[in-house]
């Protein structure tokens, strides 16, 4: 059954991360991310981000290895997924506490990337 609203962490540039809950629609997740979305699943979470973020002016922002680029323009959040991947954005889930403690505490990265089972971690400063 698809949660109506679910709990996310959102992941601004430069600021931190932050708990929020929106509603489980493709039109909220877009006003999110400042555009049309798309999701790529770890083994931990669900990553949103904007699509083709670099192409319109977005701030590079993280670097994350995901299948196409190693950098998240602008605002992306994390949530879960109750179906196979693909997440078709009505599969979304809400993050536990637990997950939104572990990702706020580490700057909103996922632990582990699903290709290589790698973890990540925020460069040290």
């Amino acid at each position: 059954m698809k949660e109506e609203m679910i709990k996310v962490l959102a992941v601004p540039p430069r600021e931190k991360p932050y708990e929020m809950e929106i509603p489980n629609t493709r039109k909220a997740m877009e006003e999110i991310v400042q555009g049309d979305v798309e999701a790529y699943e770890f083994n931990d979470c669900v990553l949103v981000r904007k699509r083709n973020g670099s192409k319109d002016g977005s701030l590079p922002y993280r670097k994350i290895p995901i299948y196409d680029s190693n950098i998240v323009y602008g605002t992306y959040f994390l949530c879960n997924a109750s179906n196979a991947f693909p997440p078709r954005f009505t599969g979304l889930t809400s993050l536990s506490s637990k997950q939104i403690e572990i990702y706020t505490k580490n700057g909103g990265i996922p632990l582990k990337y699903q290709k290589d089972k790698t973890n990540f971690r925020e460069p040290e400063r």
